[in-house]
């Protein structure tokens, strides 16, 4: 990029009244050296420039004629001209988007623009991988390197897409929802089934958790109904009949499966809506049905492998694993939990798992036991918290506990 540092110079010199012998002799130079400058023959010395923008009261970048104002119009002017180029000729278009680059290296968007055509056009598609790389270790705007980072995974051959990349490049959350697109668009049926349905099962996992409330602090009888049509739902997607005895517990499948967080809470959550709206014998119901499912689940042999048990989600299947327990300072945790195996293709989500803090200063408790238990956030129990079946309850889960433990 050529410099307009002379014609800075003359503008300010004129613009303070100031000869060129006059500006020469402050700063030390022969007069001829500045009439160079002013004609851009040469450019100054670095050791001068800051001197001259100190004179003139300026930055260096003004100095420079690197203004804001300057820089913008100068991009206007380029993408003016890359507009311009027929639209058939898409080498024409990346080399002029190249020399914009040159003379400004972080215009990301001419960058991000490079990527696309390289990807969707194969336009130089050997610069492809230097070119998302470079944007996604120098540019600081989210929607571009998001948008360069699903071009990328795509188009781009199989070997480039590995963990290491996913790990420093992509987000957790979105990961698996852009390999879905890579691998739809590359025809690749069998991997795109196996992200499909990660990608259908995180769905699900939120639906579970608040999505079906209208918001976070519900009222009683929108909570009872989104816990309800959550258990439906599994329902339907298991096969799993309720037995016709007309108890609203009923729809608590105590199967164990790959359902097991989202049965979990949302029979606690269930219980405790029930509970507070003065329906306490289904609350109690409910809750007796949730703590069969948590015996069923934690008195499984250590190898069993658990499903989702629906031919939507067959990829996926789960391992208990063998009790293990961490200390973490003052906190210990004890873990029976499964790991999630997905699919022959190596689509691996990491480690998933059923995991319960105790936090007792009398001894380790499960959290079944500190839901149980503990008022704070569940005080939605209050009604039934002294009834004898309540109270069972929580003998049945300390006496899993003492069995879990051993």
């Amino acid at each position: 990029m050529k410099l307009n540092i002379g014609t800075i110079i003359r503008d300010r010199r004129r613009a303070m009244d100031m000869t060129q012998e006059q500006l020469a002799e402050r700063l030390g130079v022969t007069c001829q050296s500045v009439s160079r400058w002013e004609n851009g023959m040469t450019y100054p010395d670095i050791e001068f420039l800051p001197l001259l923008a100190d004179l003139f009261g300026i930055t260096l970048d003004e100095l420079m004629g690197h203004t804001k104002t300057a820089k913008e119009q100068r991009l206007a002017k380029l993408w003016e001209e890359y507009e311009a180029i027929d639209d058939d000729d898409l080498e024409a278009g990346f080399d002029h988007l190249a020399r914009m680059r040159e003379e400004y290296p972080n215009e990301w968007d001419a960058a991000h623009e490079m990527v696309r055509l390289a990807a969707w056009y194969n336009i130089r598609k050997d610069k492809l991988h230097a070119l998302t790389m470079e944007v996604l270790e120098n540019c600081a705007d989210e929607e571009i390197r998001h948008d360069v980072t699903e071009i990328y995974l795509s188009t781009a051959d199989e070997e480039a897409i590995d963990r290491p990349f996913l790990d420093k490049y992509t987000r957790v959350v979105d990961r698996f929802y852009l390999l879905e697109q890579r691998y739809f668009r590359r025809e690749d049926w069998d991997r795109y089934e196996e992200v499909r349905q990660y990608v259908l099962t995180q769905q699900f996992h939120l639906l579970f958790g608040e999505r079906l409330r209208r918001k976070y602090h519900a009222a009683v009888e929108d909570s009872v109904w989104a816990w309800q049509t959550g258990f439906g739902i599994i329902n339907l997607l298991t096969g799993y009949r309720a037995s016709d005895t007309g108890k609203l517990a009923d729809i608590v499948d105590p199967t164990p499966d790959m359902w097991f967080d989202d049965k979990f809470w949302m029979g606690m959550r269930l219980s405790a809506a029930l509970a507070s709206s003065g329906r306490c014998e289904d609350a109690l119901d409910v809750l007796e049905k949730t703590v069969t499912l948590v015996e069923n689940t934690f008195t499984l042999p250590v190898g069993t492998l658990l499903t989702y048990r629906s031919p939507v989600l067959d990829c996926i299947n789960g391992e208990i694993l063998p009790q293990r327990e961490m200390s973490n300072d003052s906190e210990r945790w004890s873990v029976v939990c499964y790991k999630t195996i997905i699919g022959k293709n190596g689509v691996d989500s990491g480690a998933n798992g059923v995991e319960w803090l105790y936090r007792n200063d009398e001894g380790y408790w499960s959290l079944v036991i500190h839901v149980l238990t503990e008022r704070d956030g569940w005080e939605w129990f209050d009604p039934i918290r002294e009834h004898p079946r309540y109270l069972a309850c929580i003998d049945r889960m300390n006496a899993l506990q003492e069995t879990v433990s051993t």
